[in-house]
């Protein structure tokens, strides 16, 4: 399951050229953008320059050994420099040596004295380094936030809500009060290596929505996948995997759980070249809803075929473009509670100087618009018995991540939401603001 999650946008592919993208137009030697070190007098700025201007072309082609070549041999000119250090381990770690991807960052970290920047990116290097040696490796975020919306009916878990069978329709009046909520998201992610070439993934994610007043609308749900993962070594700059993996999932609506599903799914990534990533996923899940022996009989369980498509690519060094697309066909015991969707969302992350926190390390900012479409089975008796229901959905949001201590960051979000039904009761829209505190781990 994937709650909206653009802000989240998925994480950004890790490219060691990011302590050389000042160098490709500046007359000095690269530095992690806080506290430039000095390059020793045997090294020209012009040479700097040249050979940092080279590596980066290499890097961009893909050339990542031959990178690597050109920056240790100028380190014999420039020196024990911090940023070049950090370059080279993150280097090495993407080509797959960790050991001599943790020499470089471990000196990287001990010579960056004040430069926080260059300490805090090489600690984090160094923990991937790390958790690739390891047999186990566990890795997420969690995010704590308050939201205020004008109305709740668009939040972003309604989807979730509505593909579960239950119709929320516009309140005849909105209570501001009632809209002041609060959210817990968490992505938690397992890795165990079985082999070189074979790892158990699992991955755990939880939601949930607390509201103030309207208790009713009071959501969470945790979803498991896990299965057994073969990793293609890279050759050439290119690496696939494919995973098949189980899917289980409780959600809870107003304190009473609501639905349990099960499923199977495989999931495909490939990565092409150093600055493009696509992932693929078909699921099939069978749900099931608590309240169906009260209402009709089975009339919400139902079948759901799922496909996901994502892809990822870096225009230059720290900007990347996301594409998602997102196709469910979910059957039912009744057709008023079938649907299709169509969704797609496009994404934009850049980084920018960390106004809130100037010592620390950039924002993220991704600006997103999501569009989706669902068309339901049937006539729903209860609501419009000779008109079956069809909506039209905007999202256009942005997020920003600040961080300001180690592993932590303010995240800040705005989103406006359309939705245009053929239904009248069903047009809405929703002004969410969201503070959060988000946590890596």
């Amino acid at each position: 399951m994937r709650l909206f999650r653009a802000g989240c946008t998925p994480i950004a592919i890790a490219l060691a050229t990011l302590t050389l993208a000042a160098a490709v137009h500046a007359d000095t030697p690269p530095s992690a953008a806080a506290a430039p070190t000095p390059v020793r007098a045997s090294a020209s700025a012009s040479e700097a320059r040249t050979v940092l201007i080279r590596a980066r072309e290499a890097i961009e082609a893909g050339e990542l050994e031959a990178a690597a070549a050109m920056l240790e041999g100028f380190l014999v000119e420039a020196g024990e420099e911090p940023a070049l250090l950090l370059t080279l381990g993150a280097l090495y770690l993407r080509m797959g040596a960790p050991t001599v991807a943790e020499s470089y960052l471990s000196r990287a970290r001990r010579l960056a004295g004040g430069n926080r920047n260059i300490a805090d990116t090489a600690e984090d290097y160094l923990r991937s380094a790390a958790a690739e040696a390891s047999r186990s490796r566990w890795s997420g975020f969690v995010l704590f936030g308050l939201r205020y919306q004008t109305n709740p009916s668009l939040s972003s878990e309604s989807n979730e809500i509505l593909a579960g069978g239950l119709r929320i329709a516009v309140p005849d009046a909105l209570d501001e009060q009632a809209d002041n909520n609060a959210q817990v998201s968490s992505g938690i992610h397992h890795r165990y290596r079985l082999s070189p070439q074979v790892v158990l993934a699992s991955d755990i994610d939880l939601y949930g929505a607390l509201y103030a007043e309207d208790s009713s609308l009071s959501y969470g749900v945790i979803e498991l996948t896990t299965g057994p993962a073969y990793e293609r070594p890279a050759r050439e700059h290119r690496r696939w995997r494919v995973r098949p993996h189980a899917i289980g999932l409780v959600s809870y609506f107003d304190d009473a759980v609501d639905e349990k599903t099960l499923g199977l799914g495989i999931d495909f990534g490939f990565r092409h070249g150093p600055r493009s990533a696509v992932t693929a996923t078909y699921q099939f899940r069978h749900r099931d809803f608590s309240d169906d022996a009260f209402i009709d009989g089975a009339a919400r369980a139902g079948d759901e075929h799922r496909l996901d498509l994502d892809f990822a690519h870096e225009i230059v060094p720290g900007q990347v473009l996301g594409l998602r697309l997102l196709g469910r066909k979910m059957n039912a015991g009744r057709p008023w509670y079938e649907e299709e969707q169509l969704e797609a969302t496009l994404r934009y992350l850049f980084r920018v100087r960390n106004l809130l926190f100037p010592d620390r390390p950039a924002m993220a900012v991704t600006p997103y618009a999501l569009w989706r479409t669902t068309d339901y089975g049937g006539a729903d008796p209860a609501i419009a018995p000779n008109l079956t229901r069809s909506d039209d959905e905007w999202r256009l949001g942005i997020v920003g991540s600040a961080p300001f201590a180690k592993d932590w960051a303010l995240e800040l979000r705005a989103e406006q939401a359309e939705r245009n039904s053929n239904l009248p009761n069903y047009d809405a829209s929703n002004t969410l603001v969201t503070v959060g505190v988000r946590r890596q781990f």
